[in-house]
């Protein structure tokens, strides 16, 4: 099912979960915070991303798709805005590649690099993450944390008049 809305309304709600999760994640927070608040963060890139893909489609198509799965939202796109995304995903990968070595660490396991996998083992990370207590979300893996960012900043490249000034 699809539905029609204006772009930058969508970019003004999508920017309110975006900018919230940055200062949930702020330099303030205490350590002893950090697990308290990953599970809320998470959700709130899960879903800034979701209306940022939302907005991204009615930028290209005057309509969005319905649903939360991340991976067939990015697979919507043209394949000019999927190239756009995917090399600003490769060059924040080499940036955060201290960070991937210690949640890999921490986990015990490989975290992949690139985008396709991330986007499948998070496409549904707005649904399962909010119910993380459920056994059945147990093994949800989400490594999508700063893709917001990025969906954010293709978008100004389209739109640059919708950059704070």
């Amino acid at each position: 099912m699809k539905s029609s809305a204006e772009p930058a309304k969508i970019f003004v709600q999508a920017n309110a979960f975006y900018f919230a999760n940055v200062r949930l994640r702020g330099n303030d927070m205490p350590p002893a915070h950090i697990k308290v608040f990953a599970g809320p963060s998470l959700v709130l890139s899960a879903f800034a991303s979701e209306l940022y893909f939302k907005c991204l489609q009615c930028i290209e198509r005057g309509r969005y798709d319905k649903g939360h799965n991340l991976k067939n939202l990015f697979r919507s796109l043209s394949p000019a805005t999927r190239k756009r995304i995917k090399e600003k995903w490769d060059a924040d990968i080499d940036r955060n590649a201290g960070a991937r070595e210690l949640i890999e660490k921490q986990f015990g396991e490989r975290i992949p690099a690139d985008l396709d996998w991330a986007l499948t083992a998070g496409a549904r990370g707005f649904e399962e993450l909010r119910y993380s207590f459920d056994p059945e979300n147990a093994n949800s893996k989400f490594f999508l944390t700063e893709l917001p960012r990025m969906l954010r900043e293709v978008i100004i490249e389209m739109k640059p008049e919708w950059s704070p000034q």
